[in-house]
C-alpha cells in the first residue's frame, strides 16, 4: 500500500503504483560500481510517498509494533523501492515463525541532491524535514492500519542512519520525537561536509550547470533543466577526484543554526538530544571505510587529509594522529580508509551510544 505525505495530493494507491515510479529525482555517481541500474539518473518532483505493508489479519485496534525504514545511498540516489525485496520488508516477513509477533513495515522517500546555498533564502535541510514528516505521518496515522504509535522503531543504514541521528539532536533535543526506538547501521556523517561551505560549492556548480546566476533564476527554470543540472553535478562533477569522499559531501544535511544547531557529535556530547527514546541499537562493520576516500599518496599525504576534517590541526597533531593508525607497508591506502571510517562512521556511533548509555547497544 502506498500513500502520499503531500497535503495537496493525499491519496492511497493500494499498491497500484509500479516500483520506482514515485522515486525522487536522483542520480548515481559515475565512480560507484555497477548497481544494476539501466540509467544513471531518474525520478520526479512529485515523490514524497511512503509504503505501508500490513500483515494479513492485522486490523485497526490490534496495536502491533511498527518498523519505519528510510533508505540510504549517500544523499544522492535511492528510494523506498530501490533496495527491492532485500529491504522492503519481504525478507523479514518470510522469516517470521508462526509464534512471532506481527508488525507493520513502513518505508518512505525524501528529496536528495543539491538543495541550498548558505547565502540565499533557502532551507538547507529539506531531505531531513521530509524524513521527519514521514515519521510524523506514521505516528499520527499508523493506528488506522492496526499499528501502535507508541511502538515505532526508526531504522536506517548509512545516509539514513545519519538522518535519524540528526533527528535525535534536532532543535537541540527539544520537541517531540516521532519514534520510540532506533536501529541504525553505519552512521554516515563526514564532519567537514556539515558546514555551509560544501553546500556553497555544490550550489555554485548547480548555477553553472543551469546557466543561472541566482536562486531566482533557478526557481524560474524548467524541471528538465534542474533535473539535468542535478544529474551533471552527481554523475560528471561528482567523480570523487577531490578526495576526502569527493565533492558529494556537499549533499548532506548541514548545521543551519536553527533546526540543527551544531554537529550531532557535539550536541550528543553536551546532552542536547531527545531523551525519551527508549532503546537504540547502533552497528558498524569491519573495514567500512574501504573505498570511501580516494585520497592517494599515503602516508605522506595523510596530514593534508586530516586537515580536511580538522582544519586547525598543526604538524604535531597530525603526527600524533598518524601514529595511531597502523597499515601494511604494501598497502598505505589503508591509512586513508581507516581515517575516513573513524571520521565518517565510527565516531558518530561512539557518541550516540555514549549519550544514551544503558539505553543503547553497539555491535
Amino acid at each position: 500500500m502506498q500513500t502520499t505525505i503531500i497535503s495537496e495530493a493525499r491519496r492511497i494507491q493500494n499498491g497500484s503504483a509500479p516500483p520506482f515510479s514515485t522515486d525522487c529525482v536522483c542520480a548515481i555517481p559515475s565512480f560507484l560500481p555497477d548497481l544494476g541500474i539501466s540509467t544513471g539518473s531518474w525520478g520526479q518532483e512529485d515523490c514524497l510517498f511512503l509504503n505501508v505493508r500490513v500483515p494479513e489479519g492485522v486490523k485497526k485496534g490490534d496495536n502491533v509494533p511498527v518498523l519505519h525504514y528510510v533508505h540510504g545511498s549517500g544523499y544522492v540516489y535511492g528510494s523506498k523501492d530501490f533496495e527491492g525485496v532485500a529491504l522492503d520488508g519481504t525478507g523479514l516477513y518470510e522469516n517470521l515463525s508462526p509464534s512471532s509477533q506481527k508488525f507493520i513495515y513502513v518505508a518512505s522517500n525524501y528529496r536528495m541532491g543539491w538543495s541550498s546555498s548558505p547565502s540565499e533564502d533557502m532551507d538547507a535541510n529539506i531531505g531531513l524535514h521530509d524524513t521527519k514528516a514521514a515519521l510524523d505521518w506514521t505516528r499520527k496515522y499508523i493506528s488506522n492500519f492496526g499499528g501502535d504509535p507508541d511502538r515505532i522503531t526508526a531504522m536506517g543504514t548509512s545516509a539514513e542512519a545519519a538522518m535519524i541521528d540528526f533527528l535525535l539532536v534536532a532543535k537541540a533535543g527539544h520537541g517531540i520525537v516521532p519514534f520510540n526506538q532506533v536501529c541504525i547501521h553505519v552512521i554516515a556523517l563526514y564532519p567537514a561536509s556539515l558546514r555551509p561551505h560544501p553546500k556553497q560549492v555544490v550550489f555554485d556548480e548547480v548555477l553553472r550547470a543551469a546557466n543561472c546566476t541566482s536562486v531566482t533564476c533557478l526557481r524560474g527554470a524548467s524541471q528538465e533543466v534542474l533535473f539535468k543540472a542535478n544529474s551533471f553535478l552527481i554523475t560528471d562533477v561528482g567523480d570523487g577526484s577531490t578526495g576526502a569522499l569527493g565533492p558529494l559531501t556537499g549533499f548532506t544535511p548541514v548545521v543551519d543554526g536553527k533546526y540543527i544547531e551544531d554537529l550531532p557529535t557535539a550536541l550528543l556530547a553536551r546532552g542536547s538530544y531527545k531523551r525519551k527514546v527508549k532503546r537504540i541499537i547502533v552497528a558498524n562493520m569491519t573495514n567500512e571505510g574501504m573505498g570511501t576516500s580516494l585520497d592517494v599518496g599515503m602516508p605522506d599525504a595523510f596530514p593534508a587529509l586530516v586537515r580536511k576534517t580538522v582544519p586547525y590541526a598543526d604538524d604535531s597533531n597530525t603526527k600524533r594522529i598518524q601514529s595511531m593508525y597502523k597499515y601494511p607497508a604494501n598497502f598505505p591506502q589503508k591509512l586513508s580508509w581507516d581515517w575516513a571510517a573513524d571520521m565518517s562512521f565510527a565516531c558518530n556511533a561512539y557518541f550516540t551510544v555514549k549519550a544514551y548509555k544503558i539505553k543503547a547497544q553497539r555491535y
